[in-house]
């Protein structure tokens, strides 16, 4: 299995077997699974009109939850190759390996079937650069659609051409993560650091913030944490829909008497749902 997180509500993984899909519905922060993950994290709040864009107070954070997922899982996080991601976090680019292991490339999605030529950066974490799939051979066919429509003789793609994913973009990252499946033995376990987890702790402020230094000593260590900055081992999930705050607010706790994560509300403690955990 392969988590897509932020999809959109008709993905196409969605017609596609093998794919945990978390589009607005499920909201991608609910994802606490241990599979390699796809992550398509919104963009417009990382790009070089963002002030135009009037992305939601809490959208631009989206894209550290999908690196947090794709370090601790493996896998490949998508965005735009203007997408100031890179230079914010900072993410690797060229020959560099940052380190988790993960890497860039660069593609073009018309060489995979785009309608438009949408160049693209890839994140990846969880295999190395020599053992990607072959890219495909550049397409040099013309097209009449481009992504902004001020390419001369093109027009506007619309919306869903702008978001949408190519079929073969996916069974290429597919590819991708079932090397990761076969290498890691993924289902249960965390990806293996390239680095003692002490050098992964203080690589903390750099990537995510400061740590809380009070945090219980009995907790599991670093990177499971990566998701819980929060004081006591707690991951307080604000459930705001990505279309504006439901109201609904819970945390995510570990039971230590039990071993298990349960969801906690005002009124008491209730485990979560098989959809959220799995079985």
């Amino acid at each position: 299995m392969i988590a897509v997180l932020f999809a959109r509500d008709d993905s196409r993984y969605k017609e596609l077997k093998g794919y945990d899909v978390y589009d607005i519905h499920r909201d991608a922060r609910n994802y606490c699974k241990s599979y390699p993950v796809i992550a398509h994290p919104p963009c417009r709040a990382w790009g070089m009109l963002s002030h135009m864009a009037n992305p939601r107070p809490d959208e631009k954070q989206l894209a550290y939850f999908a690196l947090a997922q794709v370090r601790l899982n493996g896998g490949i996080l998508e965005h735009p190759a203007g997408s100031r991601l890179w230079k914010e976090a900072p993410l690797p680019l060229g020959d560099e390996v940052d380190e988790f292991g993960g890497f860039t490339i660069e593609i073009d999605q018309f060489d995979f079937g785009h309608v438009a030529h949408k160049n693209t950066k890839l994140y990846i974490c969880g295999i190395v650069k020599d053992k990607l799939p072959p890219l495909p051979p550049k397409n040099l066919s013309s097209t009449d659609r481009s992504i902004c429509g001020n390419v001369k003789g093109t027009k506007r793609c619309t919306q869903y051409q702008r978001e949408y994913t190519p079929d073969n973009l996916i069974y290429w990252m597919t590819n991708i993560c079932e090397g990761i499946i076969l290498k890691l033995g993924k289902g249960s376990g965390r990806r293996p650091l390239l680095i003692s987890e002490q050098e992964a702790e203080d690589n903390w402020n750099r990537i995510f913030g400061k740590k809380d230094k009070t945090q219980d000593p009995n907790t599991k260590p670093f990177p499971h944490n990566i998701l819980r900055p929060e004081k006591k081992s707690v991951s307080r999930i604000e459930q705001i829909g990505q279309n504006g705050n439901d109201g609904i607010h819970y945390e995510y706790e570990l039971n230590k008497s039990t071993g298990e994560v349960e969801k906690r509300f005002k009124d008491g403690f209730e485990k979560p749902n098989g959809d959220q955990f799995g079985d």
